[in-house]
């Protein structure tokens, strides 16, 4: 097998980081599910790539509290698409969401 190319060196690279976003995400939404985070919180975050890719849906259902088949049926009831991610939300819309999560927990 000798050194690797540049192709295997920028595939290596990808995987690496690939891995890391993986990382992160795992880390917000756990910190999410504990209480550690607000949902507040997670879109202060949104700069990050990241937690720029999380799915709004995602992290609704994150919330501790809020079942999965309410969350996503409070987001299509808003008009509001659950895989959507993070990043590509507008303002309004993660107002809407956070309203979401304070009327579904439990």
């Amino acid at each position: 097998m000798g050194t690797p190319t540049g192709a295997e060196d920028g595939r290596a690279a990808a995987l690496g980081w690939a891995a890391h976003l993986r990382q992160v995400r795992a880390s917000i939404l756990s910190a999410l599910g504990s209480g550690e985070l607000s949902l507040e919180g997670c879109f202060e975050l949104h700069e990050d790539p990241a937690v720029a890719a999380i799915h709004v849906g995602r992290l609704l259902e994150s919330v501790p509290g809020i079942r999965k088949v309410d969350a996503r049926r409070a987001l299509d009831s808003a008009g509001i698409a659950g895989d959507v991610s993070l990043g590509a939300t507008p303002v309004r819309e993660r107002a809407v969401v956070i309203e979401i999560a304070n009327s579904l927990r439990t």
